[in-house]
């Protein structure tokens, strides 16, 4: 185990400090869709932290799958609703967030995913929800708060291999 920047690594995969999901997405041109992807980001946000970060290390990782294509956003219209939803609940205002990632799956097109993903897995093979948004937080300076009490966000491994998906099985 070591650190690099904010990050703590294990086995050279960095480890989120808090992990959680919303089978929700905000909507386009959608107040009310708009304040519900927030209300349900900060509901189980708040039942995975107990304070918010106050450090300036912060880094945000989301994980977008859909089957719902066309209902689906572009990645970039996940961040500001994300990252409002978040404050107050995982760090006090958004400039204390340095890095902000954001990946979408698109169950619906045939592919092979591998590397650091064990939360979609999950994801991945719910179809009873057109969308899910996996949140992950990093922060070296709450995880030394926490002193590994915190463990790993559930559903959280380091190197998962999804068998090829394919639309339909």
């Amino acid at each position: 185990m070591g650190m690099t920047g904010s990050m703590q690594y294990v086995d050279g995969s960095a480890v989120p400090v808090y992990g959680f999901w919303v089978h929700q997405r905000p909507t386009r041109n959608s107040p009310a869709g708009y304040r519900a992807y927030v209300a349900a980001l900060q509901e189980a946000g708040r039942g995975a932290i107990d304070r918010p970060i106050e450090s300036n290390d912060v880094e945000v990782e989301v994980l977008y799958v859909t089957r719902a294509p066309r209902e689906a956003l572009d990645v970039d219209n996940l961040g500001k609703p994300t990252l409002d939803a978040l404050k107050g609940v995982a760090y006090l205002d958004d400039r204390q967030v340095r890095a902000f990632r954001v990946a979408k799956f698109d169950k619906t097109q045939p592919g092979q995913i591998s590397g650091r993903i064990g939360p979609i897995t999950l994801l991945w093979h719910d179809d009873a929800h057109p969308h899910a948004v996996w949140i992950f937080i990093y922060s070296a300076s709450r995880k030394t708060e926490l002193r590994g009490r915190s463990g790993r966000p559930p559903g959280w491994e380091k190197h998962v291999m999804l068998r090829p998906w394919n639309p339909g099985e």
